[in-house]
């Protein structure tokens, strides 16, 4: 997987995503999931939630992120999701 911090989400190319960055779940539609054959994460997150980046793989046209529980460190790695259904958290 590429590790980068450059992201393509609903604003465009974002460079401040980046591993261990700390992102908010914010919904999907079945377009995001389908685009980039990614997994639905309405069936594994919670909305609202906020979640940290254990990787990124950043393809021409979107963005496919894998998150874990920001409070759980046991909790095995979840995605691959399209980076278009998160917000960054700037902290």
């Amino acid at each position: 997987m590429k590790n980068t911090n450059c992201v393509y989400n609903k604003n465009g190319r974002d460079c401040n995503w980046k591993i261990n960055s700390i992102v908010v779940y914010n919904g999907t539609t079945k377009d995001k999931n389908m685009w980039g054959k990614n997994n639905n994460p309405a069936l594994f997150l919670s909305k609202s939630k906020e979640y940290v980046i254990s990787d990124i793989e950043v393809h021409k046209y979107h963005t496919k992120i894998w998150v874990k529980d920001l409070y759980n460190e046991n909790e095995f790695q979840m995605g691959p999701f399209n980076s278009v259904c998160f917000s960054l958290i700037e902290k």
